[in-house]
């Protein structure tokens, strides 16, 4: 029997140190949980079996496993208590108790969004039951095992970097509220054994703070190493018939008795446990909701191999609609992941398009689903999914489907822009990753993509050359011209050389006219300059790089752009057709005023004398000007500051003789207030989010 330290006595409550101070525990307990035997974990899979729980009888196992009183639960089932979910059309069955940290595995993290990736995404599909019922477990195929060991190493690194750190809370009084979980089968393509486990669907921020709290001295690449070895620790039987399964939770069990001992040894005393005990007492053993079970009351709209994924999804989403709120791009990713299934499951959208627009078909495959003459490039990818999401049938229904999805009764042209950015910039996102905030910005000031193209039906034009399309768009070819419009658009955005429509930017000089994004697109696909300009923007496009252009001068000077960068160059608006060469034969570099200009000559001529004049009579700075002044001028410091940061956590990285590079003690906790006040400041100042676009007021449409 578990016993506990009288809470209404603190002078008796262990001590446990974090940051240096001693703080008591509140409810700290002097015996961890007894592990179950062989008999109780079979006892709640022949319950399950028995009440036709939809769930195979080797994740029944799964779940067995993964809970310290699995007795209890298979009188749970047996009694038919179990908790019930309703999400949408869909229900699940859930249990609930305590599993120790090292039979959970966090494989995906949804709080991460659209965050830079660099690691392929594993395929996920339902399982459908030999009655037809789909089955509460997913299948996850990974490469090999090394991509199964990078997926985890990412989702943990993630984690600790969107996530909380709740080390602290979870050493002084535990995990309070259950982490979700359900069974997982791990296959690999290159003929390796599967096995089963617990995969983690939501809480993954409270379960790595748990590991954190175990081990507080190790840094964040250490830890994630910790916790993969751990989590696929796997220990070889004896038995001719021994499974991958079986090896696996083997290895776990060790990992976990290892913690049992190091607890032991700490807890001689149970007045007086170490600190190493108070640790793992508080960390190793969390509690766990359990699915084991799905159904449906209606129409789930989707196939019956995704209807348990889902309803997970559906089930997750809600849970951070009302308590912890993700930044919106994890709520738009899943959106899609909920949107994009029902599009296809009622012939709105083509299944292999949906794959591919959400990574799980390759570049290379591009030629195979859109067009044999299309190329097999990033940009390509962007240019026919933009085009197949602009059709009338598919963009009606995953309008549609995201307005379910987000509860929402209408979504604007604006919206359905900036949802698409989480499909499109996949190739790209870790590549260019310190673009992704200017970008996003783009995409949520109207996005690359003319919103006249938006229910329209139009097809790419492939070309090996994007300057051979200029003349057909130029002569009227509205496919041509739709072509360099949105592959154009997409890669100016991408290489920051088109930003947010902001007063500073155009305060300070960077942009001649304020204009939207979508705006600067469509204008430039009206004139030739304009054409030329996208076509070569375009054509020196590289997913795998920064253009020379996107650095600012204080980026270029800390950490000058590497071999092979490329320059995205300036068409002479007066003779765009000559090559954009400088006497050297070197290209000119356009900046983003040189984009805005080119898309409307006469209005930026306007606005730079109006300007002018404007400077020649009294400077009387007025509120409006004098708050965008200086908004820009926090940007701009933040900015620089930041970058001066990664500077020194590089240097710190490559010299070790630098540590600490913050000077002591006293010069960081200058440089933390300060920064902690900078924060506090800026947050306060957070605007409400507009749902509704008014450029975009027109688009009244609700399918």
């Amino acid at each position: 029997m578990t016993s506990f330290v009288n809470p209404g006595q603190p002078a008796n409550r262990p001590q446990v140190t974090i940051d240096g101070e001693l703080v008591p525990v509140a409810n700290f307990r002097s015996v961890l949980p007894v592990a179950p035997s062989s008999r109780e974990r079979v006892a709640l899979v022949k319950a399950g079996l028995k009440a036709n729980l939809a769930l195979t009888e080797d994740g029944l196992h799964a779940v067995a496993r993964a809970l310290t009183d699995p007795a209890a639960i298979a009188r749970v089932i047996e009694n038919n208590t179990l908790t019930d979910e309703i999400v949408g059309p869909s229900t699940l069955m859930l249990v609930q108790g305590h599993a120790p940290v090292t039979e959970l595995i966090p494989l995906l993290q949804p709080r991460a969004g659209a965050a830079p990736t660099s690691v392929e995404a594993p395929r996920v599909t339902g399982i459908v039951g030999p009655d037809g019922r789909p089955q509460a477990v997913l299948l996850i195929r990974f490469r090999d095992h090394q991509h199964l060991v990078e997926q985890v190493v990412q989702t943990i690194r993630q984690t600790l970097l969107l996530g909380d750190d709740y080390s602290a809370s979870i050493l002084t009084k535990r995990v309070s509220r259950p982490v979700l979980a359900h069974p997982v089968q791990i296959e690999f393509d290159d003929g390796s054994d599967s096995f089963m486990v617990e995969m983690l669907r939501d809480g993954i921020t409270r379960f790595v703070s748990s590991w954190r709290a175990m081990y507080p001295a190790l840094t964040n690449d250490q830890l994630a190493d910790k916790m993969v070895e751990a989590l696929l620790a796997f220990k070889p039987g004896r038995g001719a018939g021994d499974t991958e399964t079986a090896r696996r939770a083997r290895g776990r069990e060790a990992v976990l008795d290892g913690l049992r001992a190091r607890f032991a040894k700490g807890i001689v005393d149970p007045t007086t446990p170490n600190d190493e005990a108070i640790r793992i007492s508080q960390a190793a053993f969390i509690p766990v909701q359990h699915v084991v079970s799905v159904g449906a009351i209606a129409d789930p709209g989707v196939s019956d191999d995704e209807q348990f994924d889902d309803a997970v999804h559906a089930l997750v989403a809600s849970v951070h609609g009302e308590f912890k709120p993700w930044d919106s791009s994890a709520s738009q990713a899943t959106a899609l992941q909920r949107a994009l299934p029902r599009a296809v499951h009622d012939g709105s959208i083509d299944k292999d398009v949906a794959a591919m627009a959400v990574g799980l078909l390759p570049v290379s495959e591009v030629p195979n689903i859109f067009h044999a003459a299309a190329p097999a490039t990033a940009l390509w990818r962007a240019v026919y999914l933009v085009s197949h999401f602009c059709a009338p049938t598919a963009y009606a229904g995953l309008k549609r489907h995201y307005r379910n999805a987000l509860g929402m009764s209408r979504i604007s042209r604006g919206q359905y822009a900036r949802y698409l950015m989480t499909l499109i910039d996949v190739p790209w996102r870790a590549a260019k990753a310190p673009l992704q905030a200017q970008a996003t910005r783009a995409w949520n000031n109207g996005g690359p993509i003319p919103h006249n193209l938006f229910d329209t039906a139009w097809e790419p034009v492939p070309t090996q050359d994007f300057t051979t399309l200029v003349p057909k768009a130029w002569a009227g070819d509205s496919d041509a011209r739709a072509t360099l419009q949105v592959a154009g658009g997409i890669a100016l955005v991408a290489d920051k050389l088109l930003m947010s429509n902001t007063g500073s930017a155009f305060l300070v000089g960077e942009v001649p006219f304020r204009s939207n994004v979508n705006d600067v697109v469509a204008a430039l696909g009206q004139s030739e300059a304009g054409l030329w300009q996208l076509a070569r923007a375009a054509n020196v496009f590289d997913a795998s790089r920064r253009a020379v252009n996107s650095y600012t001068d204080n980026e270029a000077l800390r950490t000058p752009p590497p071999p092979g960068s490329y320059v995205v160059p300036l068409v002479d608006r007066n003779n765009p057709s000559a090559p954009p060469e400088d006497d050297n034969g070197a290209p000119k570099p356009a900046r983003a005023w040189d984009i805005v200009f080119t898309s409307d000559p006469s209005r930026a001529v306007r606005e730079t004398e109006r300007k002018k004049a404007a400077r020649s009579g009294p400077v009387i700075e007025t509120n409006s000007a004098k708050v965008a002044r200086l908004r820009a001028g926090v940007i701009t410091a933040l900015a620089g500051a930041n970058e001066d940061i990664k500077t020194l956590q590089q240097m710190a990285a490559g010299d070790i003789t630098l540590h600490p590079v913050f000077g002591d003690l006293t010069t960081w906790m200058v440089a933390n207030t300060a920064a902690q006040a900078i924060f506090n400041g800026v947050f306060n100042l957070k605007p409400e989010e507009n749902l509704v676009e008014d450029e975009d007021i027109e688009d009244e449409d609700v399918v």
